[in-house]
């Protein structure tokens, strides 16, 4: 496996992968090769025919046999998908034959062109093939056998060092360093043909993140979609169910109304549960109408309808209003308001929509036969509510999970049945819409507290 090491990914490339491009990039350049020594070798005959005419219509021929046998040889491999480096070798080999002749039939004044002429035949080969250096070395010391048999068998006119000094040492030179280039080119071409595959991988990999990418997208667009119509189904629903309900309020606002005119014949007990539900159908009615207020409904926030009022009355009227739950359960609400009026400059039914909720669930977590300590005074300017509940603790982490209900079901399912202490959740979020604070803590030595706090005007 080859892995690399550039990429947070691990990127594989199989050895026989790896191995099948290197050999393609290689029969690439070896048919270049075979092709340009089949076209251009006859024409080496021009330097026979120059330094040795005597005999340079028969090494032509020499010349066009070779290059007919070294086609023959490429067109077998190819057709029969063998090893890339036949060809190469018989090429080397023919050459080296043919030169090992040539070199002993010349006068000695032309063998240093032979022997330069092959030099550059093999610098010129080695610089372009693609195969393991002994392969080079191994031709390069087959032609200097070939050259000395030829020697032996048809030269013997001068010493073998004199014919060596004519060119031999430059071709031995020249053939061992340039059998050293396609070691590196070799070695090159494994390394190329890696990164080329690891590209390659890498490329697919995006290409396939991206159209994942694209599918996720159209994805969230369609549920946007769907979302925007749920949206417009919600807000008609609203439209509708809070008109019908307004007609509902008024009807009862109306009932409500007769009822006063009518209150000279109650008691007392009467008249307060009319003005009760007089109050409460009031505080309805403005829910209501921010409901249906298309600003409010669409806007980032609430628009509330700030107004001075004392608080203390209303908090007097909310723990009034809320004994009779209080005292289904057999507990005590201990009402301490401060001894001086304070005024806030709130939304009055948003405000004591705060408490209400406070109280209510403080109620409703508490245990039966219990006492609720309820609070406020003024510090600094700073009005200040408290609740303290003795009993039970409900727990820190019960009473975060509860304050955070609102956050929970508007990014989850808001059917969910488990909607309790959601009105402490939204106690808070008007709390801190209206630029108050709304502290709490849980704990088995202190009980369960709640406190409010609002700039006093």
């Amino acid at each position: 496996m080859v892995i690399d090491a550039t990429s947070n990914h691990t990127t594989t490339v199989s050895e026989a992968e790896l191995s099948q491009q290197v050999y393609r990039r290689s029969w690439y350049v070896t048919n270049i090769i075979i092709w340009a020594f089949l076209f251009i070798y006859p024409f080496f005959s021009i330097l026979d025919l120059i330094f040795a005419p005597y005999v340079w219509q028969s090494v032509l021929m020499i010349r066009l046999i070779t290059v007919l046998f070294v086609y023959v040889v490429y067109e077998l491999v190819r057709k029969r998908r063998l090893d890339y480096r036949l060809p190469l070798h018989v090429m080397f080999t023919t050459v080296s034959v043919t030169y090992a002749v040539l070199c002993n039939i010349v006068d000695l004044s032309a063998v240093s062109t032979y022997f330069l002429t092959l030099s550059v035949i093999f610098l010129l080969i080695n610089s372009v093939i693609y195969w393991e250096s002994t392969n080079s070395y191994l031709h390069t010391a087959l032609a200097i056998v070939l050259l000395l048999l030829g020697y032996y068998a048809l030269n013997q006119r001068y010493p073998l060092a004199t014919f060596f000094e004519e060119g031999g040492q430059i071709f031995l030179v020249v053939a061992l360093f340039s059998g050293y280039i396609p070691r590196t080119r070799y070695r090159l071409l494994w390394k190329e043909t890696r990164l080329q595959l690891i590209t390659q991988q890498a490329n697919q990999q995006l290409q396939g993140l991206n159209e994942e990418l694209s599918d996720k997208n159209r994805v969230i667009s369609e549920t946007n979609g769907q979302l925007q119509r749920l949206n417009e189904q919600k807000n008609n629903f609203i439209y509708i169910a809070g008109h019908d309900l307004k007609n509902l309020v008024g009807t009862i606002k109306m009932s409500v109304g007769e009822l006063q005119t009518e209150s000279w014949s109650f008691n007392s007990d009467q008249r307060e549960y009319v003005e009760y539900i007089g109050d409460a159908t009031q505080r309805i009615q403005y829910l209501l109408n921010k409901l249906l207020d298309v600003k409010d409904i669409e806007g980032p926030a609430i628009s509330f309808n700030y107004e001075v009022f004392e608080v203390n009355q209303e908090i007097e009227k909310i723990v009034h209003n809320l004994e009779e739950v209080a005292a289904q359960k057999n507990i005590t609400l201990n009402y301490d308001p401060a001894t001086i009026p304070i005024s806030l400059r709130l939304d009055r039914v948003f405000a004591g929509q705060i408490f209400q909720n406070l109280i209510n669930n403080a109620i409703k977590f508490s245990q039966p036969t219990n006492t609720l300590t309820l609070q406020t005074t003024l510090a600094d300017n700073l009005f200040v509510f408290e609740l303290t509940d003795r009993g039970k603790a409900i727990g820190q982490d019960r009473l975060d999970e509860m304050f955070g209900k609102l956050d929970e079901l508007s990014h989850n399912n808001v059917n969910s049945p488990d909607r309790a202490g959601l009105g402490l959740s939204i106690a808070l979020r008007l709390t801190e819409a209206m630029n108050g604070h709304l502290y709490y803590r849980s704990s088995p030595e202190t009980g369960n507290y709640y406190r409010v706090e609002f700039p006093s005007v």
